[in-house]
């Protein structure tokens, strides 16, 4: 597709119209990947390219396509919904820019922290895990965990499909972690280590969010 073709959309049951440059702005993301050639996508009886996801919230999504900024009206009240569309997706600046909305509206109403755990062990191997609520790792786009809590860096797991949960390869992989939890709205609270045993090294840093915190 040429960068300048006008695209009609399908979305949900509204239609949108736009351009190929438009959608593949992100194009490490999956609408990007959908108008660049490499996931074709299916056209309706009028020829308009459809997107099952809700048509609705897409207009948000579009403008942010456009303009690299989140515009949303001042009552806005459909955050999950936004953030499961940024999530399908897959614009990881739409995710951060969703989470810089709503602390700048003072919606993290919760009070909720964040531990970030290093464990160095013996022989020079070091881990990461993360303990906090599920719903906060949900937003987190570039970072997951497994069911033992330890940290999957989606950064450099894309070049690294074999590296174990808990193992991080970025540059400086405190300074990943640290700025994905600070971009999820936490500010750093508290820091403590200790050495539960000889062969293994702990230090824990808490990050808070919410009122108490603010």
């Amino acid at each position: 597709m040429k960068t300048d073709q006008i695209i009609n959309l399908n979305v949900g049951g509204k239609h949108y119209v736009t351009n190929v440059s438009t959608l593949t702005m992100y194009p490490d993301s999956m609408i990007g990947s959908m108008f660049s050639g490499r996931f074709p996508p299916v056209k309706d009886n009028r020829g308009s390219y459809v997107i099952d996801r809700d048509g609705k919230i897409f207009r948000y999504i579009l403008n942010f396509l456009r303009t690299a900024q989140l515009c949303l009206p001042d009552h806005f009240s459909e955050w999950d919904l936004l953030e499961a569309e940024a999530d399908f997706y897959q614009i990881e600046q739409l995710s951060e820019a969703i989470l810089a909305a709503k602390e700048s509206r003072g919606l993290f109403t919760k009070n909720v922290t964040f531990e970030l755990e290093q464990r160095k062990h013996w022989g020079g191997l070091t881990e990461w895990y993360g303990y906090t609520d599920s719903d906060v790792m949900r937003a987190m786009p570039k970072l997951n965990r497994d069911n033992d809590n330890r940290l999957i860096c989606n950064v450099c797991k894309l070049d690294k499909e074999s590296l174990r949960p808990g193992i991080c390869k970025c540059d400086d992989s405190f300074r990943r972690f640290f700025q994905e939890i600070s971009n999820a709205g936490f500010r750093y609270c508290s820091s403590m280590a200790e050495n539960l045993r000889k062969s293994e090294e702990i230090v824990i840093w808490t990050f808070c969010r919410g009122p108490l915190y603010s």
